[in-house]
């Protein structure tokens, strides 16, 4: 059975909505601040390299339409590619060492939010809000591929540059993870002068402190080490409610499958009172949507309307289908694509979501040969325009259901608006001029 062309436009049209990218401006950071500062904008960095394969990751996140509405707004995007040799100075003066990463600069160049790391655009969309409406500096914690650091079993001077990034800051409550300011729990000092940082052994076999500091520092490593050094420290806490815990908490949430997380939204209004309630919400949406795009497997329907429930409790039954429909399609489970559009589209009656229709009754004219079926993505089709009677495409799809069923009059009506409509608005509609020719011959 041949694949239609309105068919494969459907699914295109729905997977990838919104091809218009991110404008990067072909101009160096200096320019670029100065545009800033004439337009009242921000300045969005994308440092690449073009055998990166990660940063190519990102090229759907800069296509999405909330994330060109966003960052084409509010700031002047620019990419840097590492490569270059007049990209050094940038690099040194930002310390870009792993690649993706993104900046959000102010209009001096001052770092407001740094990542690097892919991210989803989620996450890309929560950075760029931080970045607007936010007075603080944020760098998100990396964990890179490298093996574990191998660590000593006693005391170990830490390096100048280390130190540094471990001197005493004071706290703030605008703290959040993934998304989290530079202050670093001070290491225990051995002279007035002189900073130490017990370095442990795999069996992490340390007081609660000392580990406390570790997690810290292991932090800043960032060869993912960290987790398991938090962990430990936790398992020593018989009271996660003080204010120090649930900070560190707060700093290492990682996954919505942990005791952690568990906690921390069992005593959300607890967290939300000492930190701040939109970085909280914040700090759920990401790690929610982390789970939902990145994790692995990826979550079925029953545990995606939990996730969801996490970050809006009325909505979250209709974004768990949307999230598991697009998913089983993607993923080629077609059993489970079409129950979950036999299951959704019913239910959400009024509110269903024209795309995901139209792709469901795609689906049904491309796969089946049955009255019945056709009939039915006629009706599915039918709803589509009544809601929408200016889509082309609706009725490209029409007409080759009722040409499927070989109702020759409806089969014209359905055409003939098309092409109109692909007319008045400049769409090609050279399929629907072919399809028309076969239907003239039933």
């Amino acid at each position: 059975m041949r694949i239609y062309f309105s068919f494969i436009f459907v699914i295109i049209s729905f997977f990838a909505f919104g091809q218009t990218k991110v404008h990067f401006n072909n101009i160096t950071i200096d320019q670029a601040k100065d545009r800033a500062r004439i337009e009242g904008k921000l300045i969005f960095v994308d440092t690449y390299a073009p055998w990166c394969k990660p940063c190519k990751k990102l090229d759907p996140v800069f296509r999405d339409s909330e994330v060109v509405a966003a960052l084409n707004k509010d700031f002047i995007s620019v990419r840097i590619n590492a490569d270059d040799y007049a990209a050094t100075d940038f690099k040194n003066k930002y310390r870009v060492v792993f690649l993706p990463t993104l900046l959000f600069l102010d209009q001096q160049g001052n770092i407001k939010v740094k990542v690097d790391k892919v991210i989803s655009k989620y996450e890309l969309l929560a950075f760029a809000d931080l970045a607007l409406n936010s007075n603080e500096v944020y760098n998100t914690m990396v964990i890179s591929d490298s093996p574990t650091v191998k660590r000593a079993s006693k005391p170990v001077e830490v390096p100048k540059a280390i130190a540094a990034k471990t001197s005493p800051q004071k706290q703030t409550n605008t703290q959040s993870k993934p998304v989290r300011k530079e202050n670093i729990p001070p290491a225990k000092t051995q002279q007035s002068e002189e900073k130490i940082l017990y370095v442990l052994d795999e069996a992490l076999d340390a007081p609660p402190e000392i580990l406390y500091q570790e997690a810290y520092f292991r932090m800043q490593l960032m060869d993912g080490s960290h987790w398991d050094v938090a962990n430990q420290y936790l398992s020593t806490q018989y009271d996660w409610g003080t204010e120090k815990n649930m900070r560190f908490i707060f700093d290492f949430l990682k996954d919505t499958d942990t005791e952690d997380f568990k906690y921390f939204i069992d005593n959300r209004a607890e967290f939300e009172r000492l930190l701040n309630k939109k970085q909280v919400d914040i700090t759920i949406e990401i790690l929610v949507e982390t789970k939902l795009t990145q994790g692995y497997p990826r979550p079925d329907l029953n545990k995606a309307i939990q996730l969801y429930g996490y970050i809006d409790s009325q909505n979250n039954i209709e974004k768990a289908y949307k999230y598991s429909i697009a998913r089983s399609y993607e993923e080629k489970k077609y059993e489970e694509f079409e129950r979950y559009c036999e299951q959704y589209i019913p239910s959400f009656e009024e509110s269903a979501d024209l795309n995901i229709m139209h792709l469901y009754a795609a689906f049904l004219e491309y796969q089946y040969d049955n009255k019945n079926i056709l009939a039915k993505a006629v009706k599915c089709m039918n709803r589509c325009v009544a809601k929408d009677h200016t889509n082309p495409h609706y009725f490209n799809t029409l007409a080759r259901l009722y040409f499927k069923l070989k109702d020759k009059p409806k089969a014209v009506a359905a055409a003939q608006k098309g092409i109109s409509l692909s007319q008045s608005q400049n769409v090609a509609h050279h399929e629907l001029m072919q399809l028309m020719e076969q239907i003239e011959q039933l």
